[in-house]
């Protein structure tokens, strides 16, 4: 009986080895723990161009936190945008936000018509925060009429595919657990184009 409970207790040490083992390859393989910082434009994370083409049209946007991190204090956007020439200056605006909060807006004028840049500051986040949702939101005027028309063609306006986030991060209190294994096993970014033939 001895020998039975020793087996089995030798056992469960190698196992729990092999799984704190596997679980520390893994953590370190992981390409988001690898570099956690830094800057990278939309197009990394699959967003190209992207034009809202209502009055009350938004564009939307997830940017992941790499696992075992939350996002500090000095992390911003730097919004690249473009919109219709013809937009009235004093009743069209452009809002960002992030996780729901509003945290900048800016009127649509003529001298930031074209490839025209925003940076706005990100909060910091709290741990347990899987990435951050940005919305751009954009109300689109041609007229100072109380009716306008909301679909007219004119009514545009673009966040380009070469704006950047830069994402600070810092270690989490709470490092990754089961829960988040089978994200370790998930590609992070974006996915190959598929080849017709």
């Amino acid at each position: 009986m001895q020998r039975l409970c020793v087996f089995a207790l030798t056992v469960l040490r190698l196992a729990l080895a092999s799984f704190l083992s596997l679980a520390a390859i893994l953590l370190a393989a992981s390409p988001g723990m690898a570099q956690p910082d830094g800057e990278r434009i939309f197009h990394d994370f699959g967003y190209g161009d992207l034009t809202a083409r209502t009055m009350y049209g938004s564009l939307d946007y997830f940017f992941p936190v790499p696992r075992g991190r939350l996002l500090k204090e000095g992390s911003q956007l730097k919004i690249v945008f473009s919109h219709s020439p013809l937009l009235v200056p004093d009743r069209s605006t452009m809002t960002v936000l992030a996780d729901g909060q509003s945290l900048s807006s800016v009127f649509l004028t003529a001298e930031n018509g074209s490839r025209a840049q925003l940076v706005v500051p990100l909060p910091a986040q709290g741990s347990g925060v899987k990435g951050i949702f940005v919305q751009v939101q954009f109300s689109l005027r041609l007229t100072r009429d109380e009716c306008e028309e909301t679909q007219n063609p004119a009514l545009w306006a673009t966040v380009h595919g070469d704006s950047m986030v830069a994402l600070r991060t810092g270690l989490s209190e709470r490092s990754p657990g089961l829960e988040d294994l089978e994200g370790l096993f998930q590609p992070t970014g974006r996915a190959p184009e598929p080849i017709a033939l």
